[in-house]
């Protein structure tokens, strides 16, 4: 490891401490267990799932979620991206693995056009960002299930930046919240009133599924009872 590294890392632990152990921040002990627990190589990629497994990524940005489940368990994965750039990167990734399809749009709560903050992972329509504005679709998940006649979701993984709670509340207004077996969210905490929208969400999906593990604002999944032991 060259010096320049070394000294990024010792400045990344220190600031990690600072905020841990003296500002008791609370997000950011969080970040720090998750990292601890090597969440990203561990907790994200194991699910009962094989070649005839559905996936949904939504928010693929680049397809590292899509390409480590692929090459995993060699599913069949759609991946929502509605930046241009990060979908023309992800859609060349996956050019020759017909199992994964890359869509131009983001998954949301409703089919319409939208205006989208461009900032890497953070890109979002519910926060500025860099102020970079792209012009986006999004694609309601009720015609995304209708349109490819899905009768169950082996695993949805929700990484879309604020848009996780108005995608969830759709597919729990309309009854289909169980037609996926295993969800795997990050709820972000930018939202207005983050922790009580979080918590209305997590009561409903209280009374289907079970949580299997939880890092409040990092990450958290939960399985249908009928197939968590």
């Amino acid at each position: 490891m060259s010096i320049i590294k070394k000294i990024k890392k010792i400045k990344s632990q220190l600031r990690m401490f600072y905020h841990v152990k003296i500002r008791k921040d609370k997000f950011m002990e969080q970040i720090y267990r998750w990292k601890n627990d090597s969440g990203d190589k561990t907790l994200r990629l194991n699910y009962p799932l094989d070649e005839n497994s559905i996936v949904v990524d939504a928010g693929g940005y680049l397809g590292d979620f899509a390409s480590d489940i692929s090459c995993k368990y060699n599913s069949y994965i759609y991946v929502f991206e509605p930046v241009e750039e990060f979908y023309k990167k992800t859609k060349s990734r996956f050019s020759n693995n017909p199992k994964v399809q890359v869509i131009h749009a983001g998954l949301s709560d409703q089919t319409a056009k939208s205006s989208i903050s461009v900032d890497a992972t953070s890109s979002s329509i519910y926060a500025a960002g860099s102020g970079n504005f792209e012009q986006i679709q999004l694609v309601s998940i009720s015609e995304f299930i209708d349109e490819y006649n899905l009768t169950e979701i082996d695993l949805m993984k929700i990484n879309i930046e604020g848009g996780e709670y108005p995608l969830l509340s759709s597919l729990i207004e309309s009854n289909q919240l169980d037609i996926v077996k295993y969800y795997q969210i990050q709820f972000h905490n930018f939202v207005p009133n983050a922790e009580e929208e979080r918590n209305k969400i997590r009561r409903k999906l209280k009374a289907k599924f079970k949580l299997l593990w939880d890092y409040p604002f990092v990450w958290e999944s939960w399985g249908k009872k009928d197939n968590v032991i």
